[in-house]
C-alpha cells in the first residue's frame, strides 16, 4: 500500500518548456491526494520557488511536504511548519564563493528572498524566468553572505568550462554533497542532504516503511531517492542512468508521466492485501 508519493518537479511534473504544469498532472495530484496518499515534492528549487506548485495542486489544504533544496529543508504544507534544516555555514559559503571566482565560475546562493550571483547564465535564467526568483548580480558577493544557506550553486552556459566545474566538483566533494541538478547546474549541500535522506527523514517521522513510498523523476539528483522508494517511476525524458533504475517508465513531463504514474498506483493501492 502506498502512502507517500514522492515527486520531483522539474521536467518530471511539469515541462517549463512544452507548457508547464498540465492539467492532466493537477487533477491527477488531487485524485491522489483525496485517496489519502501524502504527496511531496522533492526538487533542487529553493522552497521559495515550489510554494507556488503546492497551492495549485491543493497540498495546503491536504497536507503533505515539500523537500526542497535537494533535500536539505523539508516542511510540512498546512502550516509550512519546518521540520528539517541543514544549512551551509557562512565560512564555508564565502570559501566555495573565492574558488568559484578563481575559476571563473559563477557562485549563486539565496539570502533572503534574494538570490546574489557574481554572474549570470542560461542556467541561472531558469530559476529568473522559470521558478521566478528575485535575482541580484554583483561584483561582491561576501558582503551579503550573512546567514548560512540551505544549497549554494555553481553555473556555466551550458558546454562551458567543464574543466573548471569539473575542479570545483573535485576540491569540495569530500566535505559537501555535490550534484548536477539539470544542464550546467551544479547544486552544493552539506553533507546528509538529499532526496534520498528527506525520504529517510519522513518515513521516519510518519512511521512508514520504503516499500509505502513511491517516487518519480528525471534526473541525477533523483537516483537515490528512487532507489529507496518501494515504486519507482521514471518519465520518458530522463536520463539513462534514471531509466536503468526505474521499476515503469512512463510518459515524458509534457504528456503526463506523473499522471500515468499515479493511476498506476491508485490501481495497486485497490489490490486486496495478501
Amino acid at each position: 500500500m502506498i502512502k507517500l508519493f514522492v515527486c520531483d518537479i522539474d521536467f518530471t511534473l511539469l515541462d517549463a518548456y512544452a507548457g508547464g504544469l498540465t492539467s492532466r498532472n493537477i487533477d491527477a495530484m488531487i485524485r491522489l491526494q483525496e485517496s489519502g496518499v501524502k504527496v511531496v515534492l522533492a526538487s533542487g528549487r529553493v522552497e521559495s520557488g515550489i510554494l507556488p506548485i503546492v497551492k495549485q495542486l491543493r497540498m495546503d489544504e491536504f497536507g503533505g511536504f515539500v523537500a526542497s533544496s535537494n533535500g536539505t529543508r523539508i516542511i510540512e504544507t498546512l502550516r509550512c511548519t519546518p521540520l528539517l534544516e541543514n544549512l551551509i555555514p557562512v565560512d564555508d559559503l564565502l570559501e566555495m564563493y573565492h574558488y568559484a571566482i578563481k575559476l571563473g565560475l559563477h557562485f549563486s546562493v539565496e539570502q533572503g528572498d534574494t538570490v546574489y550571483t557574481n554572474g549570470f547564465d542560461d542556467e541561472l535564467a531558469y530559476d529568473r524566468d522559470v521558478v521566478k526568483l528575485k535575482f541580484n548580480v554583483c561584483d561582491d558577493l561576501s558582503e551579503h553572505l550573512k546567514k548560512g544557506a540551505p544549497k549554494c550553486a555553481v553555473t556555466v552556459d551550458r558546454g562551458q568550462k567543464s574543466q573548471e566545474i569539473k575542479e570545483f566538483c573535485n576540491t569540495f566533494k569530500d566535505r559537501f554533497e555535490i550534484v548536477n541538478s539539470m544542464g550546467g547546474f551544479i547544486d552544493i549541500m552539506r553533507k546528509g542532504s538529499s532526496k534520498g535522506h528527506a525520504i529517510h527523514f519522513l518515513c521516519s517521522h510518519l512511521d512508514l516503511s520504503y516499500d509505502e513510498v513511491a517516487a518519480i523523476g528525471d534526473s541525477t539528483n533523483d537516483l537515490e531517492m528512487l532507489a529507496m522508494a518501494g515504486l519507482s517511476a521514471c518519465v520518458a525524458n530522463a536520463r539513462e542512468e534514471v531509466k536503468a533504475i526505474a521499476k515503469y517508465h512512463v510518459a515524458s513531463a509534457q504528456e503526463g508521466g506523473v499522471a500515468e504514474f499515479i493511476d498506476i498506483v491508485l490501481s495497486l493501492n485497490k489490490r486486496p492485501v495478501k
